[in-house]
């Protein structure tokens, strides 16, 4: 009954070779008017020799294919530098807890050291001595910390 594929619409989205891109998009075009010169058995096929209305949709479409674009550009942007920043932060969390895991144990192995520190200290010195509190608690810690 209609003419399928010859629409138009259909004609212009393959002339921008939407089909190019990596990811999928739908572009979904609203044509209202008393005046549109219907072409075929129904009134969802225009034909594509009314050069008005043909310009018209293809440069709203390209001109939402930039929208989108930039748009989806900016995203991924954003999502490499998060990418970065977590790897950068789970390395540099993993050195920082060694580093610090090895200076409060080698406080526990000098007594002359541990009595410089209060009550509180003490407290946390005894939990690495008695391996209590271990470089994975310090790396869980710091990424809990991190991550909120």
């Amino acid at each position: 009954m209609f003419s399928p594929g010859l629409h138009m619409i259909e004609s212009i989205g393959e002339i921008t070779r939407l089909t190019r891109y990596k990811d999928k998009i739908g572009v979904f075009v609203s044509i209202v008017s008393t005046k549109i010169p219907f072409k075929g058995t129904g009134k969802e096929y225009i034909g594509d020799d009314i050069t008005e209305i043909a310009s018209a949709v293809k440069s709203s479409i390209q001109q939402c294919c930039v929208q989108l674009k930039s748009k989806i550009m900016k995203r991924m942007q954003a999502r490499e530098q998060q990418q970065e920043r977590e790897h950068i932060l789970s390395r540099d969390i993993s050195s920082a807890s060694g580093l610090l895991y090895n200076a409060l144990k080698d406080i526990t192995l000098n007594p002359s050291r541990k009595s410089r520190y209060g009550a509180d200290d003490l407290e946390l010195l005894n939990k690495v001595a008695d391996n209590l509190i271990t470089k994975e608690t310090f790396i869980e810690a710091l990424t809990k910390h991190c991550e909120q």
